[in-house]
């Protein structure tokens, strides 16, 4: 489910980070948080920050639901 919650429905739940307001993708970083998918630190999401192979692989699992793994233990989370 990649629709965005309603962030009147999440009250107190809702994820807030100050590096987002009026981002574009504020939205759907709330939605990715929420969901455990990804995270920010502290208050702070990073929108224009980078993303490693091991981060990518990491939220990727999350959203199918699979373990993380690498065969070779070269990428960690």
């Amino acid at each position: 489910d990649l629709v965005p919650y309603d962030p009147v429905a999440l009250g107190a739940n809702r994820p807030t980070f100050t590096d987002m307001a009026g981002h574009w993708a504020a939205e759907a970083a709330v939605t990715c948080a929420y969901k455990g998918w990804m995270s920010g630190v502290g208050t702070k999401f990073f929108p224009n920050g980078g993303v490693t192979k091991a981060g990518f692989a990491k939220s990727l699992s999350r959203v199918i639901g699979k373990p993380f793994t690498s065969p070779d233990g070269t990428l960690t989370p």
